[in-house]
């Protein structure tokens, strides 16, 4: 193989490597943002903006009136796809919750498409849409 031909590839194989580690990281703090929206009484703000958080969290987007207690097994989130350009990324997933102590019980699943941004080295939502 020339030189030039063993440079090109390396540069796509690292371009390739970051935008997928990228991917692993943000679809990991998309996980996180979506547990956080899902607390009630939670300490959002570095995690997303008031309108993402209005959408995710079960009192705030009058899915229920009564309180309840968050708890991670009646929490699961499914793979995340996502398309980014490295500071800003679209992402995709289905999220599924059941809260017991609520009465009545309430849970269901959910698309969850949502914008998120970098900001102060983490991922910020900043838009989210839920499809039932």
């Amino acid at each position: 193989m020339s030189r030039k031909r063993i440079t090109i590839l390396s540069v796509v194989s690292l371009f390739l490597i970051v935008y997928v580690s990228y991917g692993f990281w943000i679809a990991k703090d998309v996980k996180s943002i979506l547990t956080v929206g899902m607390q009630p009484d939670s300490s959002y703000e570095k995690y997303m903006s008031d309108q993402a958080y209005n959408r995710l969290n079960p009192l705030r987007n009058h899915m229920t009136a009564l309180s309840y207690t968050y708890k991670p097994g009646d929490h699961s989130v499914g793979p995340v796809f996502l398309f980014h350009f490295f500071f800003i990324a679209k992402t995709s997933t289905k999220q599924s919750f059941e809260f017991h102590d609520a009465s009545p019980t309430f849970g269901g699943t959910e698309v969850v498409k949502m914008t998120t941004k970098l900001k102060h080295g983490r991922w910020y939502a900043t838009k989210v849409h839920i499809a039932a």
